[in-house]
């Protein structure tokens, strides 16, 4: 794709604005999208990132809260050091500052449950293993409403998927 500006080299930058509720889509080279002052490659410090992060949620700077001082034991990274730098030190530090990241990991990832992609050769096992968690859960939500029919509607199907899990099927 040319350049929209100069109409002789690649576009290589590409830009989205929203005007006037309309979605408007520009591509440009390098030198004209310096000309007309757009970064390129685009940059943003985790810093600039925290902050904007604390405006857009309307909660308050990452600096003034109260940070209780918690050191993981493997790499020795502290609470407001991963505040700061915006990135963990080894991967114990999920579990050691849990409770206070967990409401940034939802508002990231959008939920608690990865529902990315999985490796093929674990792939099937997973999807089984998800399925038998989600047919669980439906058990005994039927059975708390005392929907027995579909409890044991679910409990066979239960059965079924566990019975592929443990052998072939007979």
């Amino acid at each position: 794709m040319k350049c929209q500006e100069c109409n002789k080299e690649k576009a290589i930058v590409h830009l989205t604005d929203i005007e006037g509720g309309k979605k408007v889509e520009r591509h440009l080279c390098l030198e004209c999208a310096q000309k007309l002052g757009v970064a390129y490659p685009a940059t943003v410090s985790l810093s600039t990132l925290s902050e904007l992060i604390s405006q857009v949620s309307g909660s308050q700077p990452e600096q003034a809260r109260d940070v209780p001082d918690i050191n993981c034991s493997v790499c020795g990274m502290s609470l407001a050091e991963f505040q700061k730098e915006g990135r963990f030190g080894c991967a114990n530090d999920y579990q050691v500052f849990r409770e206070h990241i967990s409401g940034l990991l939802e508002r990231v990832h959008d939920g608690r449950v990865h529902v990315g992609k999985v490796p093929r050769a674990r792939g099937a096992d997973l999807k089984t293993q998800t399925e038998v968690r989600a047919l669980r859960a439906q058990l005994n939500t039927a059975v708390s409403r005392e929907d027995y029919e579909e409890a044991a509607r679910l409990r066979d199907e239960l059965a079924k998927r566990l019975g592929r899990e443990e052998g072939p099927e007979s």
